[in-house]
């Protein structure tokens, strides 16, 4: 390690302890019990789109809780068992742990490396519209990655988290190792280089990625409908889906509660509106002709259930500039 990197790790290390004194200020308390908030910035930092520090054994919380931003953790040094909704999963040195916003997870306290100063983790928070309104374009589609950025965008999802095992992937440790050093000295244009160096990162992790859900582990018999939903977004029917599958429509119905915890419309919607993320970001086509595209012939509804979900409207969702939530 640089001097250079070791700065920076003691520096964001401190930064974990201001934010630690501010932590109660962003917890929420709803009725899935209490999520933390994205954190505000660390002096002399700014803007809260993206947050980065670091901790060993000496400043973890343990509370499991769910957050309102995405969460990278990058196991720099040593090995941590991250505590997911009551079940322990180690993470190695070099292992990437992604968690969607509504996951409620911590590093447990005590599964922690046996020397100290053994163990280091580099935290990333991101704000959600980050994602949607500066990443989104840049991941490679039809990947389980894009998948995971967009279907925790809106309400009532399952929660996701994502785990790349990465001990002998220099690729990522060096990117990881050039955030660290552009968010800790804030040179000229650095809000920008970072931007790409996020891009980078996340086409690296998509290239070797494997989704976890939190709830529910989709068996045999989920698998195909819901590939076959993802395939046939535009025109699928409840009744013609059932038949396909040789099952009754209430009965699928009750199936897909139970597996994904959406019914056949809300899972429908969402594939239709992921597909729209796409030819928005991809291509020139009119407003209009997306919506046909995707299964909607009424454009008043398209608009109002993509405003919905995402908080921004279809237009503006393309013309959002990189590297700026639109938001």
């Amino acid at each position: 390690m640089t001097q250079a990197l070791a700065d920076a790790l003691t520096q964001l290390k401190r930064d974990a302890v201001f934010l630690q004194q501010v932590s109660k200020e962003g917890l929420v308390k709803n009725e899935y019990g209490v999520t933390r908030k994205m954190p505000p910035p660390v002096p002399p930092h700014q803007k809260d789109d993206v947050v980065i520090w670091a901790y060993d054994g000496d400043n973890i919380s343990g509370i499991p809780r769910e957050r309102d931003f995405f969460v990278f953790q990058y196991i720099y040094k040593g090995y941590v068992y991250e505590n997911i909704n009551g079940r322990l999963l180690l993470l190695q040195e070099g292992d990437t742990f992604l968690a969607q916003p509504n996951v409620r997870h911590c590093v447990s306290r005590q599964k922690l490396s046996p020397v100290a100063g053994d163990t280091c983790v580099v935290y990333f928070a991101i704000k959600k519209e980050l994602c949607l309104q500066s990443y989104l374009s840049y991941i490679p589609e039809d990947t389980d990655m894009l998948h995971f950025f967009i279907n925790p965008l809106g309400s009532g999802n399952i929660g996701q988290y994502m785990v790349v095992k990465g001990k002998k992937n220099v690729d990522i440790r060096r990117i990881i190792e050039n955030i660290l050093l552009e968010y800790t000295r804030m040179d000229r244009f650095y809000t920008r280089v970072l931007d790409g160096l996020f891009v980078t990162l996340i086409s690296l992790l998509a290239r070797n990625c494997t989704i976890c859900s939190v709830h529910m582990q989709r068996n045999n018999v989920i698998s195909p409908i819901l590939n076959f939903l993802r395939c046939n977004y535009a025109g699928a029917t409840l009744k013609e889906t059932a038949e396909k599958f040789n099952y009754h429509p209430n009965y699928l119905c009750a199936l897909l509660r139970k597996e994904t915890g959406k019914n056949f419309t809300e899972l429908v919607r969402g594939y239709r509106l992921e597909k729209a993320c796409l030819l928005l970001n991809h291509s020139d086509l009119p407003v209009s002709e997306v919506a046909s595209l995707v299964g909607y012939s009424n454009i008043s509804h398209f608009y109002r259930i993509f405003k919905e979900k995402y908080k921004v409207m279809p237009s503006k969702f393309r013309t959002a500039p990189f590297g700026q939530a639109a938001l």
